[in-house]
């Protein structure tokens, strides 16, 4: 009997999440209690490169030699052209940041939340707000009820 498919994931859900998380600095304080706050930089950039911006040509630790052009068409179908073009200038300024940073920075899974990251989170909220989220009403949902904390834990794979 044939394995049935896996749900394609809900890419609009997930990018909405990881940026709230990226514009919010109550949730990174509070996921960085267990790891550290660079470490949590390092694993919020590993979860846009690797699993959540799915067009990306390259991981966190090199380019993609297994990317599946299915998988990216079925992303971009998620979102209309000016939310892709907004979506790519993001990730290229992201990759950018990454580039800047020392190899042995990368290397030691640390990313430091300077001024630099918070250039970057202002620009997650700026793209959270042209795909239709809402960071206020994501980190009101956060403190509420924790209701994201399962979306959080499908994007980012943090050991518990």
């Amino acid at each position: 009997m044939p394995k049935p498919l896996a749900p394609s994931p809900d890419h609009r859900r997930r990018v909405a999440t990881l940026l709230g998380l990226l514009t919010s600095e109550e949730a990174q304080e509070t996921m960085s209690q267990r790891l550290g706050r660079s470490r949590l930089a390092y694993e919020l950039a590993c979860a846009w490169f690797d699993d959540v911006y799915v067009p990306s040509e390259r991981y966190m630790d090199g380019l993609k030699g297994d990317m599946a052009p299915e998988a990216a068409e079925t992303f971009r179908d998620a979102f209309d052209p000016v939310e892709l073009a907004a979506m790519e200038r993001f990730h290229r300024f992201f990759e950018l940041r990454i580039d800047m940073l020392p190899d042995a920075m990368i290397a030691s899974r640390c990313i430091p939340m300077d001024d630099r990251w918070r250039s970057l989170m202002k620009d997650a909220g700026y793209l959270l707000e042209d795909i239709g989220g809402n960071a206020e009403n994501f980190r009101r949902r956060l403190a509420e009820s924790g209701d994201v904390s399962g979306e959080i834990a499908a994007i980012i794979r943090i050991a518990t």
